[in-house]
């Protein structure tokens, strides 16, 4: 027989290594010593909740951790049974147990008080009132039903009027030094937050708290109950929704008081202290209750999502946060009397040390997209380093420089801003915003610069957005629509120019696109001449300018083209033409051109010519602008690229696309932002540097950004990227089995088209209409449909693109110029590029925050079973009713 001291149970052996773990611990406690422990020395407390699992614990650690003096415990008269009793069966708990044998006589030292916290003056005598506020100088109100079915009525009481009433006895304590409200993580995390920051503030109450005080007052429960789902519409439950009513009774009555708020998650065992695994039976009906009911094989089936973080956090580190919380409100208060900051102090695990549903410690292992993500980020952080010195050539040139920029809301133009501060010092940036959608250009600035683009550049210069001018206007306009003020300020005052600003939409008409491609042009072409200080002007194009199709497989070089048509006489036919004639006549006056966007970019570069001569100018052309590759972080797309390459690859991501028409040997022409930019950048340096060595020289030098010709992919090997290595890493989020049917036939791709999508989408929209829905599903497999011909001409043929110029400056660059502003496409990994591409837009459009991949891909398996079911049957369905 093996003897129990030899052998102990599995179970028993974990707890005891763990325990072991901690004595340290408890004996640096037994000392004594510290500074927060001698802040409660001599202390008298009085605690609400102690009958509950944090208030029990609490009463424990401070005993054992610290020399109170008194502890006053508010509790009622339940079951029968007197507060005495209550206390006593409380002390009986084995959470006791190390407290009595270190101090036999600690219950001596606690005073049960009768009262309620559902009661007015918390149902206290006028003795126990006064005498509370004549002794006690730490008060923790850790009291509330936090049960989620509590009726709302009760929630209220407790809740609310429970904690305004408690806040007017901290007012009436004579001594008061500190006061700790305990309320939830969750006050916030309202059903429109969801994946969003609770931040560490109070915010804007769902209604008054006396409001709420009044109706549960006066209206009987029936009624509140009948009111109580529109009351709490963005709150789960009545916990949460009173929890976050009674934050702002805390932040109006408590400015002057000695406050802070504590904001637990979910709250389960100790980790540690007195020992590890203690849980109140209080917690039955909590997440602790869940554990048991499966450990005992009561409970088989729960409903949440797998991939969801779980934000979790044991006992006894939430009653130590709120013991040093008490602590470090008391020293604010004593060296800045005045200061009514109400600190608040939010302890959860779903940041720092993020665990799952399915139990897959962050910890231990990322998500294999976050994973990804940071093993491409870190191989870029040395080049950070070196952007951070700021003492390169081309980092000095702009040293000072005063910028004037269009386009600056665009994909191009926000990442152009966020480069040119993060690595550069210029003085100012001018802006060129419209009013748009209701929103004023100063509006729209502050709303730009809160995309995720920008965060590490605030983090390195806060203020950077100070320097940015938002000025008034629109490129469509006759004089870019500027004041007169602006547009001599600009005159004066810029040294370089960005003209970026463009509409992309290849269904544009022509009438706009003229004005702003064209007209828009020329106007800032006059606005760079009247600059006094101008050093360098760079005009942005594509790439495919000179696409046409007499061109097809053939070279491109970097030069001026022959115009379709003078700058000047398009202007004046859109300005003069009404937009249906004109529309009537676009097929005929961009024929060799695909869309309007190519065609009038031709013509403005011939503007660019004609105009230019006498400006320091240079032409960059970059081929189809896709997500960072790695400034400032890999995978970056806005939100404007949905309607081109990138807005495919994501509806293909989300199941939603299943289509693609397009030529498989075909080469095609992808090329990240930052690349882009970055020539930009040195292109205007080098524009400059040229114009002052021969200032006589008119030459206009054309850069073309482009990979065809150095570094192409085929079509066949993108798709065969995104159909076997971007599966590895599927948004949970997909709403069908992600597949991509594509053809180079026109008949064949229609085919697919109206049996993958426009097809199944009426049949949606059907069932929307039986349920009084909107229709939308048609519409958007029509835009599809749109989108993926738009872009058919560019995956069915290809132009051997000559960037002779580009190579040239690549090279004409010093060694950490080229690091800092790199655009060399031959350093190009194409697999990792793309599935960079593919996870930028999991992060950037779909949000998923690059969680649930492991869930994603279990689902995309259900969805693969179910879609080669499915689909034969509804094949069998439509040949059906066709013969029929």
């Amino acid at each position: 027989m093996a003897m129990e001291m030899e052998t102990l149970d599995p179970a028993q052996a974990l707890m005891m290594k763990v325990s072991d773990r901690f004595k340290p611990v408890h004996d640096l406690t037994a000392r004594g010593t510290s500074s927060v422990q001698q802040f409660y020395s001599g202390a008298t407390v009085f605690l609400t909740g102690g009958s509950g699992f944090l208030g029990k614990h609490l009463i424990e650690k401070l005993f054992r951790a610290t020399k109170i003096s008194k502890m006053y415990i508010l509790l009622r008269c339940k079951k029968g049974k007197s507060i005495e009793q209550r206390l006593l069966e409380i002390l009986q708990d084995s959470l006791y147990d190390t407290l009595r044998e270190q101090k036999p006589d600690f219950a001596n030292k606690i005073v049960a008080v009768s009262g309620d916290t559902s009661e007015l003056k918390l149902g206290l005598t006028d003795k126990d009132w006064n005498t509370l506020a004549d002794e006690v100088d730490l008060i923790f109100h850790l009291a509330a039903t936090t049960r989620f079915d509590e009726t709302l009525k009760m929630a209220t009481f407790i809740n609310i009027r429970g904690t305004r009433e408690m806040l007017a006895l901290g007012k009436a304590c004579k001594k008061l030094r500190s006061f700790v409200y305990v309320s939830t993580a969750f006050s916030h995390a309202r059903y429109d937050r969801v994946n969003m920051e609770v931040l560490e503030q109070f915010y804007p109450s769902p209604i008054s708290p006396e409001t709420m005080i009044g109706i549960a007052e006066t209206l009987d429960e029936e009624k509140i109950n009948d009111i109580t789902t529109s009351l709490t519409k963005k709150w789960p439950n009545t916990y949460t929704f009173t929890k976050a009513i009674a934050e702002e009774l805390v932040n109006t009555m408590g400015k002057d008081l000695p406050i802070c708020v504590v904001r637990p998650a979910i709250v389960i065992c100790t980790i540690q202290e007195p020992a590890p695994g203690w849980v109140d039976k209080s917690c039955i009906y909590g997440a602790s209750g869940c554990l048991f009911a499966t450990g005992v094989g009561v409970m088989h089936v729960t409903f949440a999502k797998r991939d969801n973080l779980v934000a979790l956090i044991p006992v006894d580190y939430v009653n130590n946060a709120t013991i040093v919380a008490a602590w470090e409100t008391a020293k604010t208060k004593t060296l800045a009397p005045e200061n009514n900051e109400i600190k608040i102090y939010t302890l959860t695990s779903s940041n720092r040390n993020v665990i799952y549903w399915e139990f897959t410690m962050e910890t231990e292992r990322l998500d294999p997209a976050q994973a990804f993500m940071a093993k491409v980020s870190d191989r870029f952080k040395p080049v950070q380093d070196l952007t951070a010195r700021g003492t390169s050539i081309v980092q000095q040139f702009y040293s000072g420089a005063t910028v004037f920029l269009t386009g600056g809301s665009g994909f191009l133009g926000k990442q152009l801003i966020e480069k040119l501060f993060r690595a550069t010092k210029i003085s100012k940036i001018y802006v060129l915003l419209r009013c748009k959608k209701g929103k004023s250009m100063e509006q729209r600035l502050v709303d730009m610069l809160k995309d995720p683009l920008y965060d590490t550049l605030k983090e390195q210069q806060p203020e950077f957005a100070d320097k940015i001018v938002a000025v008034s206007g629109d490129v469509s306009e006759l004089k870019l629509g500027l004041s007169d003020k602006d547009w001599n300020a600009i005159a004066d005052e810029v040294d370089i120019v960005f003209h970026l600003a463009a509409t992309t939409r290849f269904d544009e008409e022509l009438k706009l696109a003229t004005f702003i491609n064209i007209r828009g042009t020329r106007e800032v072409l006059a606005l760079g001449k009247a600059c006094k200080k101008l050093r360098s002007f760079v005009y942005v194009s594509t790439a495919f300018s000179h696409a046409r199709d007499e061109y097809i497989a053939g070279d491109v070089l970097e030069k001026f083209y022959e115009s379709p048509i003078r700058p000047e006489n398009l202007i004046g036919v859109a300005e003069s033409m009404d937009e249906e004639r004109l529309n009537n006549i676009t097929t005929s006056l961009i024929k060799g051109w695909p869309n309007t966007y190519t065609f009038t970019k031709a013509v403005a570069e011939e503007l660019v010519r004609t105009m230019g001569k006498d400006l320091p100018l240079c032409v960059v052309r970059p081929s189809i602008v896709t997500c960072s590759i790695q400034e400032p972080s890999p995978g970056w797309v806005d939100l404007s690229c949905i309607y081109g390459a990138s807005g495919y690859v994501y509806a293909v991501g989300l199941g939603v696309a299943h289509t693609a028409y397009g030529e498989h040997s075909n080469k095609l022409d992808f090329v990240p932002v930052d690349y882009v930019n970055n020539a930009i950048l040195t292109a205007a340096w080098e524009t400059t540097r040229t114009k002052s060595s021969a200032p006589g020289k008119d030459e206009i030098k054309i850069y073309t950004v482009s990979t065809a010709t150095r570094k192409p992919i085929t079509w066949r090997v993108v798709q065969d990227i995104l159909a076997n290595k971007a599966r590895y890493y599927p948004t949970p989020k997909a709403v069908s089995y992600t597949f991509a049917w594509c053809t180079n036939i026109r008949l064949l791709y229609w085919i697919y088209a109206w049996l993958l999508h426009l097809i199944p989408a009426y049949i949606v929209d059907a069932v929307m209409v039986l349920f009084g829905k909107e229709r939308r599903f048609g519409k958007l497999a029509q835009k599809l449909s749109k989108m993926t011909m738009a872009l058919s001409h560019f995956l069915s043929h290809h132009w051997k693109f000559d960037d002779r110029n580009t190579v040239a400056l690549f090279d004409s660059l010093s060694e950490d110029d080229r690091k800092i502003f790199n655009f060399d496409v031959t350093d190009i990994d194409w697999p990792e590029y793309i599935l960079v591409w593919c996870l930028g837009l999991r992060k950037y459009f779909v949000k998923d925050g690059l969680n649930g991949t492991i869930y994603g891909r279990k689902k995309q398996t259900v969805l693969k079973i179910v879609t080669f079911i499915m689909m034969p049957l509804y094949f069998y369905g439509l040949f059906k009713i066709v013969i029929t």
